[in-house]
């Protein structure tokens, strides 16, 4: 493993397979929905939710997806279980790589 000058640990003996992203992100149910707790009314969002997510990715390379997080309107000290977008996200990133790779073929 080799650190970068920005102090990622970069993990050279973890392989990559954009392809295994593509694939579990198919069966990654999406969702209209809205948090029961919020400032603002009827506020929707669209996304995994948090069981879903966690159940579909972290099998894939041990990722944390999913992070409790008190959210604006709820009572002081409540968590609630929120998807990692940024995670989710990188790995719509290396889907997008292999299916661009796959039409090239």
């Amino acid at each position: 493993a080799n650190w970068t000058a920005a102090g990622f640990k970069l993990h050279s003996e973890v392989e990559f397979h954009p392809n295994v992203s593509a694939d579990a992100l198919v069966h990654l149910p999406l969702h209209r929905y809205q948090f029961t707790l919020d400032t603002v009314t009827a506020r929707y969002r669209f996304g995994a939710l948090p069981n879903e997510a966690h159940k579909t990715i972290v099998p894939i390379y041990n990722e944390s997806v999913v992070r409790e997080s008190a959210l604006p309107g709820a009572p002081k000290g409540t968590l609630v279980p929120v998807v990692e977008e940024h995670i989710l996200f990188m790995h719509s990133v290396a889907a997008t790589k292999t299916l661009d790779s796959r039409m090239a073929a």
